[in-house]
């Protein structure tokens, strides 16, 4: 039986990378602002992604990002549904659950489950849509294809605080051209922004502090894809 999901806000950040190996090594092993913080090696995975929209980007300009996610041996894949916007939500928004995932055969198109990502985006889109929403979700394409060499570490604090920092060799790449762009990158994912969000940011800013050679970037594949390769500036 598939799992459909309702899941709470998260907390997450990415980072370009000019280093890799050293910079890994300096933050997993050597950084004083995670001394107090156990860590542990999860392993590696190569872990593909594909962002969908209208051809005319009508889900982006709502807030919505939808992907495909899929980890190589693995045999489901899942739907991911979210309200992503680069703006914050109004305040009495932010905490509110803004993600639906589903999880599928690995074998399986995003298409067969359009029932499913149309409910889920009328569910999250807060203003409404005055459109037949299936109708749109029968117009998605893919737009961004994104493929990671990913090295997982855990981090837990003391102080509640517990990250997945993944070191990522990443291609992004347009669906529909031969446009591409190779990064590196930190990605760093936590829980519960309503009681670690402060802990969070003030952690990653100390981490960008302390290792300057690290540069923020946008939190989502789908706006650094959209931003190096199509060149839609967020």
């Amino acid at each position: 039986m598939l799992e459909v999901g309702k899941l709470t806000s998260y907390l997450g950040g990415k980072f370009l990378l000019s280093d890799i190996k050293k910079e890994k090594n300096d933050i997993i092993y050597k950084s004083q602002v995670l001394s107090q913080y156990n860590k542990e090696h999860l392993g590696k995975d190569k872990y593909f992604k594909t962002y969908y929209d209208t051809p005319d980007f009508i889900f982006r300009s709502v807030g919505i990002n939808i992907c495909r996610t899929q980890v190589k041996g693995r045999p489901n894949g899942e739907i991911v549904v979210r309200y992503d916007s680069e703006k914050k939500r109004v305040d009495f928004l932010k905490f509110m659950p803004d993600t639906y995932t589903l999880t599928i055969p690995a074998k399986d198109s995003i298409m067969q489950y359009k029932e499913f990502v149309a409910k889920a985006i009328t569910e999250l889109v807060t203003n409404g849509m005055q459109t037949n929403m299936l109708e749109l979700v029968n117009r998605m394409v893919p737009i961004i294809n994104v493929d990671k060499k990913r090295d997982r570490f855990r981090v837990v604090g003391s102080n509640g605080l517990k990250m997945i920092m993944s070191f990522d060799n990443v291609i992004y790449s347009s669906a529909n051209s031969k446009e591409h762009e190779k990064l590196d990158v930190l990605d760093i994912v936590s829980g519960d922004p309503k009681q670690y969000g402060e802990i969070y940011e003030e952690t990653t800013k100390n981490l960008v502090i302390e290792n300057p050679t690290i540069v923020k970037t946008h939190h989502s594949d789908l706006f650094v894809g959209l931003d190096y390769v199509l060149n839609m500036k967020n």
